[in-house]
């Protein structure tokens, strides 16, 4: 990725030890639902290539999508998989 399309924030800085696991361990629709959006942020990659493809005729979009979005999504796959876990 492009210096200049950091991240605002990294996986590391989440303090996931805070997480009140009392609170969520037995809210079993909590956990399908991050699971299930884990799984959808984490194909993002194919996703941005789709959308990328569909706008072909606008540059700045493409490069936007591909350089910018796409990171951020996976980034979130990331993160809620990491929450799950």
């Amino acid at each position: 990725m492009n210096p200049s399309t950091a991240l605002p924030w990294t996986l590391e800085s989440i303090d996931l030890e805070r997480i009140e696991l009392a609170r969520v361990r037995h809210d079993e629709d909590l956990f399908f639902l991050l699971c299930s959006s884990s799984f959808v942020e984490s194909g993002s990659d194919l996703y941005a290539r789709n959308l990328v493809d569909h706008f072909a005729d606008d540059e700045e979009l493409g490069a936007w999508l591909s350089q910018h979005w796409e990171h951020e999504e996976l980034q979130h796959g990331r993160a809620l998989a990491a929450y799950v876990r």
